[in-house]
């Protein structure tokens, strides 16, 4: 299985679109299709890590089909949601949110 078949088909098992899973990782929609079809054959470490976080996979394995395949969590619909949307604040802001979400959590 090569790289544009392991990145579309869990992309397709954690039934994200191109759209959004390429928001989820920072890149472009088209940059995700030419991994997809394979016209782009390598990824730069940090795409790499993204596209593994956001689809519970090990980076590993998305990279070269080695370790485990499913070896995180998938996140649920509302965690993507929340993501998406932390990912287009400034960073001041994410400092903000991520102070609100420790003191949340100590909360408990």
């Amino acid at each position: 299985m090569q790289l544009s078949d392991r990145i579309r088909n869990a992309r397709e098992r954690a039934k994200l679109s191109q759209a959004q899973l390429a928001m989820l990782c920072g890149i472009s929609q088209p940059s995700l299709s030419d991994l997809e079809s394979g016209k782009t054959k390598s990824l730069r470490g940090k795409t790499l890590l993204r596209l593994a976080e956001a689809l519970g996979q090990s980076p590993e394995w998305l990279a070269d089909g080695n370790g485990k395949a499913d070896a995180l969590a998938p996140r649920s619909t509302a965690e993507e949601k929340v993501l998406i949307d932390f990912r287009k604040l400034t960073a001041a802001e994410k400092k903000i949110v991520l102070r609100m979400l420790r003191a949340l959590v100590i909360d408990r």
